[in-house]
């Protein structure tokens, strides 16, 4: 048996734990909502509204996956060659850009009306 005194001298020991938790737990928990309010919400049988929960659960693992196989796609995706090499050339000479005139604002020599209150 451990006497008190033994037991307080343990306690100190031991180090203290503080468990805080991050706004990233409030952030999915309003993104689990928002998912369940927009899968239940569209749903219209009774398996769509229990796969919507799922969803509504499981969306930050649904569109992690999407995006790594779109970027998947598009990085192994062969690039577009052209047939031949006149493609690369425009067939007609680009015309100079047309310079129009600067307009100049004009002050008007005019007193400003005041307001009338009535």
């Amino acid at each position: 048996m451990t006497s008190k005194s033994e037991t307080t001298q343990l306690e100190k020991q031991r180090p203290k734990v503080i468990y805080q938790r991050g706004t990233s737990n409030t952030i999915y928990g309003l993104g689990v909502i928002g998912a369940w309010v927009y899968y239940i919400g569209r749903a219209s049988t009774p398996r769509a509204r229990v796969l919507g929960f799922f969803k509504g659960i499981f969306w930050p693992a649904i569109l992690v996956y999407k995006l790594l196989k779109f970027f998947h796609e598009e990085l192994t995706a062969p690039l577009p060659q052209p047939s031949t090499p006149t493609q690369l050339v425009p067939s007609k000479p680009l015309a100079p850009p047309t310079v129009r005139p600067v307009r100049k604002a004009v002050r008007s020599s005019r007193p400003k009306k005041k307001a009338v209150r009535k």
